[in-house]
């Protein structure tokens, strides 16, 4: 991040938006996506889901169960995963089982919404167009993206991403209007709403969204405390936007738990061994090790499989285990 210069206009942003959202609508406008078949948890979530192919199912079954609609959210037996609006959109185009290209046309439109917005959103850090063309082009091809694009239950993480840039990008753009000496008047409060809209959507979407108003108070800590050390970095306008931002997803965060009741997840161990272990050195390591691949893989992204459960992942069962060097 390097000092605040002058920011690209505004069409030239826009066109570098409109060029990586349409790279990214040729990459996967292809035959074999578009009419792809219903894969590996579409069944549970989609065509096989009570909510979206009961004729009689009413609108309320969407808020009131979790993501694969055979249980109430706060039974014991759910698995406590609930994102209504990305339901809400399978529901809307459920037409019957043999009707995929819909689906798939729409998860290759949003990930193209989502290409284009990582521009705005990568200029907020890099603050030079070209560089963020560039995340923005890295992200729409990336290879560990096609399972969220092709695999209609991705929807949740594309949808849940675009909400989550878009608040970001308000965010951001009202705090570098403020600190360039515009007035903080209503317009700048109304973006704050925004910003807090769209991570209840994001979340919506799926329960990562939650995670937005941290990144975006990094960001604005990072940026102009400790790289550009701006004078007055922290003044009360940015110590009031902290405080609205915790205490509003803290709130979110309050209600979205209460929703699943007393109850803990209904893990399945033969999906999810790591949390299943009864060693607390395993299941540390294992899940760290996780968060290793998951690195890397952005980085190298050689093995790729549109099913992580179950052992596609062996557990980490020792100190020994020559994982534990890069976890270290």
């Amino acid at each position: 991040m390097g000092p605040t210069g002058q920011r690209p206009p505004g069409g030239r942003v826009l066109l570098g938006s409109a060029l990586v959202g349409l790279a990214s609508l040729i990459m996967f406008s292809d035959p074999d996506v578009l009419n792809g078949a219903w894969l590996l948890d579409d069944q549970g979530t989609v065509y096989r889901n009570p909510c979206l192919v009961e004729p009689d199912a009413p609108w309320s079954c969407i808020w009131q169960r979790d993501f694969w609609g055979r249980t109430d959210l706060s039974s014991p037996l759910s698995h406590k995963s609930w994102r209504p609006l990305t339901t809400l959109t399978f529901k809307l185009q459920w037409v019957d089982e043999e009707t995929r290209f819909p689906y798939h046309v729409t998860n290759v439109l949003l990930h193209s919404l989502t290409s284009a917005m990582c521009v705005p959103a990568s200029l907020l850090v890099f603050n030079e167009l070209l560089p963020s063309i560039y995340c923005g082009l890295v992200f729409a091809f990336h290879p560990i993206h096609a399972e969220a694009v092709s695999n209609i239950t991705g929807r949740a993480e594309v949808l849940c991403t675009l909400l989550y840039l878009l608040g970001f990008v308000i965010y951001g753009r009202a705090v570098l209007a403020a600190r360039s000496g515009g007035r903080q008047g209503l317009g700048h409060y109304i973006s704050l709403v925004g910003v807090m809209g769209c991570t209840f959507l994001s979340m919506l979407a799926k329960e990562h969204g939650i995670t937005m108003p941290a990144v975006c108070l990094v960001w604005e800590v990072s940026r102009f405390t400790l790289f550009e050390r701006s004078k007055g970095s922290l003044n009360s306008q940015t110590l009031l936007r902290i405080v609205v931002l915790v205490a509003c997803s803290s709130v979110m965060a309050t209600w979205r738990m209460s929703l699943n009741g007393d109850s803990a997840p209904d893990i399945s161990c033969d999906q999810n061994p790591g949390s299943c272990h009864e060693s607390i050195l395993v299941r540390a390591l294992t899940f760290s090790w996780l968060w290793c691949l998951s690195v890397w893989l952005l980085v190298w992204p050689r093995a790729l499989t549109a099913d992580w459960s179950g052992e596609a992942v062996p557990l980490v069962e020792g100190l020994l285990d020559p994982r534990v060097i890069w976890i270290l």
